[in-house]
């Protein structure tokens, strides 16, 4: 039997497919690759493993990408802090061994990985420069597949010397033999020892990995729990666009699914990091394996629809979810999810969607316990649809937020503060919501729902913290803020500085919290509220364009054009003005200019006047008369202005 020589090959995570190309080359040249998956620990264990495959390995190929990939919990008491992929090479060296590093261009074909941080980039980055200043043999510029078969076979006169190497051992070795058939019976004791001792080292080795792979196991099911209940669809807010954010703590545990976990497990990890097309790919891949009975089908048909709904496609997830419910129309779980889906979806007949919302809500009712938490949830999703059924009718405008208003209170009738805080601050929130929206006959009505909608925003309020719950808080203090803002009686000026207060306690969290459309929002909010206090030189630096911004926010833009005339640089306002004439507020008919006129009228009823109002106006009527409308959509504008 001829030994053939050992050859460790070094490798992140998405270069395996390159790994096993150099594995069969080297393997057809006559030697015998080894590496190591890395699959991350809780302790130093795996260490201890790497440093057992690199020891009998004649030479060490290690592929150098841009990707650091795992690491140890600690630092090594060796190098300090480094992945486990350099910490391969590093160790061999350390041992006397040659490295050769064979460096990946950036075209070179890769499997696929999450993005990892700039900070672990640039441990990575820092990682490749040292190997460069000190001169470690390598090949560079490695830009396919061919190229890097290429650079393996160019090394064969190493390998050649390794092959020398093992031949002369072996014969050696063959030498060696007829003499130790003498000594046969004399070793036979230790002989026995010491494969005991081996025996003995492999079970605990092997008990080691055993209690890795169990612990890997369990945090995956951990994982994978937390990311599933994140990425289900849950309770709306009325109004409410896009699902939220995934929170950042979620995030950790979806990267360790997408990188360590099953098909499954993969997929559900990438919905959450946003990585849809990918786990559409993954799922559909699922999908198609013979089989597949009804629990299954079902729990891919949810996860495919809470793919697409959290990648903002609510119309797209309705048919994996209407399938999903086809297959388990007694299914609390499956009305829920395609209630969500039927309340955001934006294409095709929307009211036609808000009214079956409401009828499989209905049908939801009867498959829970009248007084239920999930009862109540389902009461919460009638309120919603009711309050988005969209109608031109006045009094069917008024006669929907009222069924909203008595849905919301009936779920309010079974969540309590102490025992379902979350739920009721969100029950709390949509019932505001839908105050603010109830259509007044008076002003003294119309100050009476906003009054009540303050109260109940603000019921909210006392359970949504910044800390704990900042996505809810921003939102919840938005629509706190435009209530102040609309509000018809009272101090005019108190009502501002609460208004103001809200709008600037939203943009108070994290931007990373919260979605782009909330944030412009909240900025239009507050540079609204501040032009009507007369903070005009406020308004500006809050509404001012981002420096590069593309996707103009066109209530936004008015805000920062109004601020920009009353501060008195009136040219430079009524080029700002002139320059969205014809463009679409909305998706609506309203109008740019429109849009314009109604603030103008809005501002003088507050005290605001000016006699430059006239001249902007007579330039845009102008100016509609001889542009012909763009059609240009713009971004929705924020309520209330």
């Amino acid at each position: 039997m001829i030994n053939k020589p050992v050859i460790f090959i070094s490798a992140t995570s998405d270069l395996r497919t390159a790994r096993d190309l150099v594995g069969k080359v080297l393997y057809s040249m006559g030697y015998e690759p080894v590496w190591q998956d890395i699959a991350a620990t809780e302790g130093g264990e795996l260490l201890d493993v790497l440093r057992r495959r690199i020891e009998p390995a004649a030479l060490v190929i290690q592929l150098v990408d841009q990707r650091y990939g795992a690491e140890p919990p600690l630092p090594t008491k060796e190098f300090g802090r480094v992945s486990y992929t350099q910490f391969e090479a590093l160790e061999a060296e350390r041992l006397g061994k040659k490295v050769i590093y064979h460096f990946l261009d950036d075209k070179f074909p890769t499997d696929r990985a999450a993005a990892e941080p700039p900070e672990i980039a640039a441990l990575q980055a820092a990682y490749c420069q040292r190997l460069k200043d000190t001169n470690r043999l390598r090949y560079e510029q490695i830009a396919d597949t061919s190229e890097l078969e290429l650079s393996i076979r160019r090394i064969s006169d190493e390998l050649a010397a390794l092959r020398h190497q093992a031949d002369r051992r072996q014969r050696n070795l063959a030498r060696l033999g007829v003499g130790a058939v003498v000594g046969i019976v004399a070793v036979a004791a230790l002989t026995l020892a010491v494969f005991q001792r081996l025996e003995k080292q492999a079970a605990e080795m092997n008990a080691r990995l055993d209690k890795q792979t169990q612990e890997l196991n369990e945090r995956l099911d951990t994982a994978q729990a937390l990311v599933k209940a994140a990425v289900t669809p849950k309770p709306l807010a009325a109004g409410q666009t896009q699902p939220d954010p995934i929170p950042p703590e979620i995030l950790v545990k979806a990267q360790l699914l997408s990188e360590r976990g099953n098909a499954e497990q993969r997929a559900l990890g990438m919905i959450a990091l946003n990585q849809h097309q990918q786990a559409d790919q993954l799922i559909q891949q699922l999908k198609s394996k013979p089989g597949n009975p009804i629990d299954e089908a079902f729990q891919l048909l949810s996860m495919e629809g809470d793919n697409w709904y959290q990648a903002g496609e609510a119309d797209k997830a309705l048919g994996p979810y209407e399938q999903a419910l086809s297959l388990k129309p007694n299914d609390f779980k499956a009305h829920n999810q395609l209630v969500c889906a039927l309340i955001l979806g934006r294409d095709g007949d929307v009211a036609a969607r808000r009214l079956r919302a409401i009828k499989v809500s209905e049908q939801a009712l009867k498959l829970v316990p009248s007084g239920s938490t999930d009862w109540a949830k389902t009461q919460n999703n009638i309120g919603i649809a009711w309050q988005n059924l969209p109608t031109r009718d006045a009094a069917a405008k008024t006669k929907n937020v009222e069924q909203a208003i008595a849905a919301y209170q009936a779920a309010l009738g079974v969540y309590t503060k102490t025992a379902d805080p979350a739920d009721w601050a969100w029950t709390q929130d949509n019932l505001g919501l839908a105050w603010s929206d109830l259509p007044a006959a008076s002003t003294a009505e119309n100050a009476e729902n906003l009054r009540r909608a303050i109260t109940a925003f603000e019921a909210a309020l006392s359970v949504r913290t910044k800390d704990t719950h900042p996505a809810d808080w921003a939102r919840t203090q938005h629509s706190l803020g435009l209530a102040w803002l609309n509000l018809p009686t009272g101090n005019h000026a108190e009502n501002l500085k609460y208004a103001t207060a809200a709008f600037e306690a939203a943009l108070d969290v994290p931007a990373a919290s919260v979605s782009p459309q909330s944030r412009l929002s909240d900025e239009t909010g507050l540079s609204w509220a501040q032009l009507l206090a007369k903070d005009f030189a406020g308004a500006l630096a809050s509404a001012r364009p981002a420096a590069g911004e593309d996707n103009i926010y066109l209530p936004l833009e008015i805000n920062y054009a109004h601020a920009v005339l009353l501060s008195g640089r009136t040219a430079e306002a009524q080029a700002i003005y002139l320059k969205h004439v014809g463009e679409k507020m909305d998706g609506t008919d309203k109008s740019w200019q429109q849009a314009v006129l109604q603030d103008f009228d809005d501002l003088e009823k507050n005290g605001i006047e000016s006699p430059e109002y006239a001249k902007v106006t007579e330039l845009l009527k102008q100016a509609d008369k001889t542009k012909p409308p763009s059609g240009k959509p713009a971004m929705t504008p924020a309520p209330g202005k």
